[in-house]
């Protein structure tokens, strides 16, 4: 489940750092996009009659780990209480478009109003003066943010994203932010304390994982406000010989408010902030945090460069110290969910294969996240802490929590 920063990213620390805290230094594109960027619009809140309820209209598999959806209700739906159950609507279908650019199969259609809503990144149309600005020349490496509001009119609870993103992408990071912004493409410098809802480093990513049953996860979800301001943050490098086009979708599904019984929360740990490495030198990265409350990890995955050969993380209880994450390619790290519905592998350094614990990864106030990333500079330049993924470096792990206590659980370690 990555509802938060996700990830990543550009190094700048406020006195909250959280994942779009990480967006000094990002790209300079002025230019606006003709589209609003959301499909999709919710109703009033829950209710009875025909008023609808929140969650989804029609039925379907998935959810977090629960049943399919009832077919009545909804929000703004005709007739019954709303009530859709804890189902979602299952998997995203294609849209069918043909651009002549890498990466049309994975342009999806939105969700029907009453059930989700679309986010968009990339142009309205395809003609050549609305895909221009998300055009990106060979050799080129961009990151910029397109802002939108968010189209529930009421508080609404989302369990359930299905993310897609065309060829040459680094990152999504999809945040809720506090206050306003003008509507469009541009640079990600903010102020705002920022809020992951989504964030993935690969071409696809469902979650829930289809078909994967996780009955302590049935009652999970991430409350969203009514039109909150929402920066959809792309990083893009084009190591091809022609242009690309930049562009990515995601799809958000309504969880009914009665099977609501927990709430989730990003996490986001940073190390090596300050760091500096040597030419030619090996270095490796450390960080702590002591987790604030009792608590479970959900989900996690780290975010790193390309000299980074290695990510690994350990839980620390007391003298008991065991590995948790470890994950070696930086183009698409390992994201591995901690409950009784996934059998993670145990890692294999020889192999390059990820894995990690297995069962509810639970800690107690007090108790610490430890991790390392194994940093190989070959390069003749000096690394930094910078979103440039051959001339800079990172190390996050990132992911969310439950219960929550209150906000995004994040620290960061120079």
């Amino acid at each position: 489940m990555l509802w938060f920063c996700a990830v990543p990213w550009v190094a700048r620390l406020a006195s909250t750092l959280l994942w779009s805290g990480l967006l000094l230094g990002c790209g300079s594109s002025t230019d606006q996009n003709r589209s609003t960027g959301v499909s999709g619009s919710a109703g009033s809140s829950a209710g009875s009659g025909a008023s609808g309820g929140l969650g989804g209209s029609g039925a379907g598999a998935g959810g977090i780990g629960g049943a399919a959806g009832s077919a009545s209700g909804g929000i703004g739906g005709a007739g019954g209480s709303g009530q859709a159950g804890s189902g979602g609507v299952g998997a995203a279908a294609p849209c069918g478009v043909s651009t002549g650019y890498e990466g049309d199969e994975l342009c999806i259609k939105p969700p029907d109003p009453s059930s989700g809503f679309q986010l968009h990144y990339g142009p309205a149309s395809y003609d050549a003066a609305a895909v221009a600005p998300f055009l990106l020349a060979p050799g080129q490496e961009k990151t910029d943010c397109f802002w939108l509001v968010s189209p529930n009119n009421a508080e609404v609870f989302l369990s359930e994203y299905h993310a897609t993103m065309r060829p040459g992408s680094h990152h999504m990071i999809v945040s809720a932010e506090n206050g306003t912004h003008p509507n469009g493409l541009s640079a990600c410098e903010t102020g705002f304390a920022s809020r992951l809802l989504v964030g993935s480093s690969t071409a696809k990513k469902d979650f829930p994982d289809p078909g994967v049953v996780v009955p302590e996860n049935a009652g999970l979800a991430l409350k969203l406000g009514a039109q909150t301001t929402i920066s959809f943050q792309m990083h893009y490098i084009n190591t091809t010989n022609r242009p690309i086009l930049r562009e990515a979708w995601v799809n958000f599904v309504y969880k009914d408010p009665a099977t609501v019984t927990t709430l989730v929360d990003p996490l986001f740990l940073v190390a090596g902030t300050l760091t500096s490495i040597a030419p030619r030198t090996n270095h490796v990265t450390r960080g702590t945090c002591a987790a604030p409350a009792d608590l479970r990890i959900v989900e996690v995955h780290g975010h790193y460069h390309a000299h980074t050969v290695r990510l690994s993380a350990w839980r620390v209880a007391g003298t008991q110290r065991t590995l948790v994450y470890e994950s070696y390619d930086w183009h698409e790290p390992a994201s591995l969910q901690f409950d009784s519905g996934h059998n993670n592998p145990p890692p294999n350094p020889q192999g390059l294969v990820p894995g990690g614990y297995n069962g509810l990864l639970e800690l107690k106030r007090g108790d610490r996240i430890e991790w390392e990333c194994d940093v190989h500079n070959d390069s003749d330049a000096t690394l930094r802490f910078t979103n440039q993924v051959y001339t800079g470096e990172m190390c996050i792990l990132s992911g969310n929590y439950a219960p929550s206590f209150g906000g995004t659980w994040n620290c960061s370690n120079p």
